[in-house]
């Protein structure tokens, strides 16, 4: 789903996924869920149908979801936060460097902190840096990539320095997450 209050929460640190829905909220959230289990075994389960279901309960529970940062935006911060989110996406890989997404952006480093920390607590770099971070792990774990070919698609000059920058952010080595990752699954 493609709408501002989807952007994504879940890269602040202070992001709390578990809350308690009203019991109304529950019981849709419940149905929802059965239809959701439903349509993914059906023999001829339809991608669309899941996307539909889920974007339903989605829209559901953030009805009902505790107050998040981004209410805290009015409409031309939500759209500035959301073309820099939209820009992270697609060029995290080029560019860790938060002047560069200001420069897309025509905006200053200062306006674009301060649209980032109101929307999440994080500043522009801390956001990019998660971001990286999140993705270098998805592919780690779904790809099974060794580190060097995950370094050069990240657009680091060389392996080590990936290495450092994802050990400074997860506390552990690239290989040691996927080894750590391997075990649990």
């Amino acid at each position: 789903m493609r709408l501002p209050e989807f952007t994504p929460t879940h890269l602040e640190y202070s992001y709390q996924p578990v809350f308690i829905p009203d019991s109304e909220a529950m019981s849709s959230s419940e149905k929802l869920l059965a239809e959701i289990s439903k349509e993914l075994v059906h023999q001829e389960s339809d991608p669309l149908i899941v996307m539909f279901l889920f974007s339903s309960l989605s829209l559901i529970l953030r009805r009902v979801m505790p107050e998040n940062h981004h209410d805290r935006l009015n409409k031309d911060q939500l759209g500035k936060f959301s073309e820099f989110i939209d820009l992270l996406e697609t060029n995290f890989r080029r560019s860790r460097d938060a002047t560069y997404y200001t420069d897309h952006l025509h905006t200053t480093y200062k306006t674009l902190n301060q649209i980032c920390k109101l929307a999440t607590n994080q500043t522009a770099k801390q956001l990019i840096d998660a971001y990286t971070i999140l993705e270098a792990k998805r592919r780690l774990v779904l790809d099974g990539l060794p580190t060097q070919q995950l370094a050069y698609e990240f657009g680091f000059e060389d392996a080590s320095n990936f290495v450092k920058y994802f050990k400074k952010h997860t506390l552990i080595t690239p290989s040691r997450f996927q080894k750590q990752f391997e075990v649990r699954h």
